[in-house]
């Protein structure tokens, strides 16, 4: 089945015979994506603070707290915090791509109790929708923990070539119709 006439209409009824009785009939339409989440560029996840914490040390008053965080199969982790339940981190960490892709993963969020001699001990799991980049460049969240506190990040997308909806330089988009096209060599000159 060929979609070439969603080029010039944004729906197209369709009638598919079956092989061996009947027809399948459907509609195929076409949602145009917004310019801006086409762009590649970073995301900087900033991990700010964590509050209330469960203490696993020293008889139960106190940790050594680090957060892991993931998007996708990229991974970093903060530095840990000796003995605080109530630690500040305010570290950065950049996961490149294009904002679509990066938008609809979540931001997994870890936080672990630092251990020298023994495993570290986890302290809660949280999951951050990232969708609302979407819609804005920017924001923060305060994302309770599976255990026990909260984790307070802020994300910030920031577009190749200078800010948000800027295209990605060398990528020419035919973004009328939401498609990628490219016709020669692709790399560093």
């Amino acid at each position: 089945m060929r979609l070439d006439a969603l080029q010039a209409q944004e729906r197209l009824e369709c009638v598919q015979p079956l092989p061996t009785q009947g027809s399948l009939t459907f509609d195929v339409s076409w949602v145009p994506m917004a310019e801006r989440l086409l762009t590649r560029g970073t995301l900087h996840v900033n991990v700010i603070r964590a509050t209330n914490l469960k203490a696993v040390d020293n008889r139960n008053t106190t940790s050594d707290p680090y957060v892991k965080l993931a998007i996708g199969d990229k991974k970093h982790k903060t530095k840990h915090v000796s003995k605080n339940l109530n630690p500040q981190w305010n570290e950065t960490f950049s996961f490149d791509g294009e904002l679509r892709e990066l938008a609809d993963k979540p931001l997994q969020l870890e936080v672990v109790d630092h251990n020298s001699m023994l495993a570290d001990v986890n302290l809660g799991t949280a999951t951050v929708d990232l969708s609302v980049l979407k819609q804005n460049p920017a924001h923060e969240f305060e994302v309770a923990l599976s255990q026990q506190g909260h984790v307070y990040v802020r994300v910030v997308w920031e577009a190749r070539g200078g800010g948000v909806g800027a295209a990605a330089p060398g990528l020419p988009h035919d973004l009328t119709r939401g498609q990628t096209s490219f016709a020669g060599a692709y790399g560093a000159a």
